[in-house]
């Protein structure tokens, strides 16, 4: 591609959106530096008990279940640009009181955990209002670009975040180390703030958690969107939860080597949401999210077949390969359906129609990891994975059954479907 071509498609999405992408990405990148230094500062500073930390983690998922919806109703009521720059002050605040506290030694588990809450519930919404103001930036036809460009910051952020709050966590103490996602909060909520307006209002009627759901479930293209999603994330669950324990116990992989497959294999994502447009354009949007999702769920069944077949060295690279490809086809995939719930879903319902999406797409993957630990207890690690691995290997399945397959861009499909 040339320079020219490259540049009308970056002017295409508009200077506002570039503005949020940007200063989005150096939230992300804060956001990946705590998702390690808040655990760090239980374990090192405060002595956390495993009981305290496993009450810790579900603080921090905790409000996947119980503050999703009325998050969306939230969404709906405002400001979309406000609320984004809301709730990074918000986060920022919550998060400067953790080495404030520390500094003074009032820092305590109850303190940290219910912070991790808090902060988990005020990220809801500013995720929810990212994805609905990308459609009033963006035209039609550059919403999968858009999406990908925030795909790829996310990626990013993920392979490289936690290594950096290490490495600030070891040089300043995990409590200090936090400031960093503070500044990046407060950076991005000053970035965004010079967005344009947009004043967003309640509709008059039908403004309860409700209309979301039904919205999201009467639609053709959400509701298979919604129960592929459900369905993938409960395998992965399962998956992930003992991929870990059977690379190291099983495969005999040192757990650094562990960790530069999962970073390599991170990578992927990064090209999935590069090649997503692309792919979109040669193959039709709906041919490529239907063999992405394929693809990524099946992939996954290799592991646990064959990851013992030789050298560790050799299972280490099917691993590493295989979750490369996982990841890469999850993003194609996630890119473009992110682009068609923009395109058909309205601005007065999509804070209330997204949170819907998230409840089902992700409330029931946290009993993967039960699931998980119960059938490896009972049976094996490799049974676990292929388990998880059938379940994520079936959820295309989904969508072929609706409409997705047949359509070619957003731009056949959104015109008799917005109504």
């Amino acid at each position: 591609m040339n320079d020219a071509s490259q540049g009308k498609r970056s002017h295409a999405m508009g200077s506002a959106f570039l503005r949020l992408w940007t200063f989005e990405t150096i939230s992300l990148f804060g956001t990946q530096i705590t998702a390690i230094t808040i655990p760090l500062t239980a374990i090192i500073t405060l002595r956390a008990t495993p009981l305290e930390l496993g009450i810790l983690a579900g603080a921090r998922t905790a409000p996947w279940l119980l503050a999703t919806l009325p998050a969306g109703v939230w969404v709906d009521r405002r400001s979309r640009r406000q609320t984004i720059v809301l709730m990074n002050l918000v986060q920022a605040t919550l998060l400067a009181l953790i080495p404030a506290l520390a500094a003074v030694h009032a820092l305590t588990m109850a303190v940290l955990i219910s912070i991790a809450f808090v902060t988990g519930c005020a990220a809801l919404p500013l995720r929810q209002a990212m994805h609905a103001i990308i459609p009033t930036l963006v035209p039609l036809e550059a919403l999968d670009r858009a999406n990908g460009r925030l795909a790829a910051s996310e990626s990013l952020a993920e392979v490289a975040g936690p290594g950096i709050g290490g490495w600030l966590a070891a040089v300043l103490g995990p409590p200090t180390a936090i400031l960093a996602d503070v500044v990046s909060f407060v950076v991005a909520a000053l970035g965004i703030r010079r967005l344009p307006r947009d004043d967003q209002r309640p509709a008059s009627e039908g403004t309860g958690i409700g209309e979301g759901i039904r919205f999201t479930l009467g639609n053709v293209w959400l509701r298979a969107f919604a129960i592929e999603a459900a369905s993938m994330n409960l395998g992965w669950a399962v998956f992930d939860a003992v991929l870990a324990a059977f690379a190291v116990r099983i495969l005999g992989l040192e757990p650094y080597v562990l960790g530069i497959v999962f970073g390599a294999a991170s990578l992927g994502a990064v090209v999935g949401s590069a090649a997503s447009p692309f792919l979109a354009r040669v193959l039709g949007l709906g041919r490529t999210i239907l063999w992405a999702s394929a693809v990524g769920g099946i992939v996954l069944l290799l592991i646990p077949v064959f990851a013992r077949v030789g050298h560790p060295t050799a299972s280490a690279a099917l691993l590493g390969i295989c979750l490369f490809v996982h990841n890469f086809a999850g993003v194609v995939s996630g890119v473009e359906v992110a682009a068609i719930r923009q395109a058909v879903t309205p601005q007065r319902v999509f804070g209330r129609a997204y949170a819907a999406y998230l409840l089902i797409a992700m409330g029931i993957a946290p009993l993967g990891g039960l699931a998980a630990g119960v059938v490896a207890a009972t049976a094996t690690y490799r049974v676990a994975l292929l388990v998880g691995a059938t379940c994520a290997g079936l959820a295309w399945l989904w969508l072929f059954t609706s409409p997705i397959r047949v359509a070619v861009s957003l731009e056949t499909l959104v015109g008799p479907r917005q109504g």
